[in-house]
Formats: structure tokens, sequence, C-alpha cells
């Protein structure tokens, strides 16, 4: 299986199988807002693995208008709770198209992601979708860096780009290991 993964901004595609790359690409640019929707006979099937949230409108407008199926796509959404488990999912096959942040790939193709499935060495950045609409968020009695001191802060993986990021802020900004707890989200 070839594993390709789609480079937006900060969220990313990944594709699995030559099969789906090529009903990917040869569908690609004739699938436009403004395009012509024809529905064919048959249909390959794709499932899209996301992450919840609005960033995913183009989907579900090419849904709602028919593009897809204009194109011979029937795709299937599928919300994943958190990169360990997207990762894991595209590794085994378990769907063919995954939105993603760009750690994931570099984390999981270097064999350093979080979920147990080795490196993954097909994982392939090609293609963006949007800015990622990152941003951290703590609650209101928060209001400088050293508020964070004693407290338990949480990453979607401990071992990916934006958990680093979030720790070179910290140290940026006075905060040493000891000072807080990292653990890990879960669904």
């Amino acid at each position: 299986m070839t594993r390709l993964l789609v480079r937006g901004s900060r969220r990313f595609v990944a594709i699995a199988g030559k099969e789906s790359t090529l009903q990917i690409f040869q569908s690609g640019p004739s699938c436009g807002i403004w395009g012509k929707t024809t529905v064919h006979k048959s249909l390959a099937k794709i499932t899209l693995n996301i992450f919840p949230g609005g960033f995913n409108w183009p989907s579900f407008v090419a849904q709602a208008k028919g593009f897809f199926a204009a194109n011979s796509l029937e795709i299937t959404l599928q919300a994943t709770p958190n990169s360990v488990t997207q990762m894991t999912g595209l590794s085994r096959g378990e769907f063919q198209i995954a939105m993603t942040a760009v750690d994931n790939i570099v984390a999981y193709v270097e064999g350093q992601g979080e979920a147990p499935i080795g490196a993954q060495p097909e994982f392939f950045a090609f293609m963006g979708s949007d800015s990622g609409f990152l941003s951290l968020v703590a609650q209101r009695e928060i209001k400088d860096w050293r508020d964070l001191q004693g407290k338990t802060l949480s990453v979607d993986a401990r071992t990916t780009g934006y958990a680093f990021v979030l720790l070179e802020m910290l140290r940026r900004n006075g905060l040493a290991g000891d000072d807080y707890k990292i653990v890990r989200a879960v669904a």
C-alpha cells in the first residue's frame, strides 16, 4: 500500500492505496465548486478520516453539491478523536484519506510517533487544505505564563511537533519541565 499525505499550511491529507491516489488526481482538476455535476454509474468508495471542525466545510459542500459523485467518488467522512487513533488507522488501512497535521507525518515517517506502529516511510506530504486554526487555550484564571506553574497541560500526542512547540513556548517564558505536568488528551 502506498500512503500519501496531502500537505496544507498546517493540516494535511493522507491517501492510502494507488487506486485511490489515481482517482483523486484524475478527479482533482475537474472537481471545482462551480464545476458541472454529472453522476457516474460506479463510484470509488473512499473514507476520509477528519478531525471534527468547521475547517471541513469544503468536504461538506462537495458532498452536498454532488461534486465528489460527479467525479466518480463516494466519500464517507469519519471523525477521529486524536492523531494516535488516526495514524494507527491509516497504517492499518482502515481508511484511505486522513486530514492531519504535518507534525504527524514527520513523527511517523521517522518512527517517533506515539502510536506503536513503527516507522511509516510511505507517509508523504503533497497538498494543503487550511491553516490549522491552532491556538494555546487556557482556563479563564490563567492570565500569564507564570499562572501555568503547577498546572496540568494537555496535548494530542507527546511526540509530535505541536507538543514540542508548546514545550518550547513554556521554556521561552520561564517554565521548566518540572513546573507543570503534560498529559495526552484521550477521547
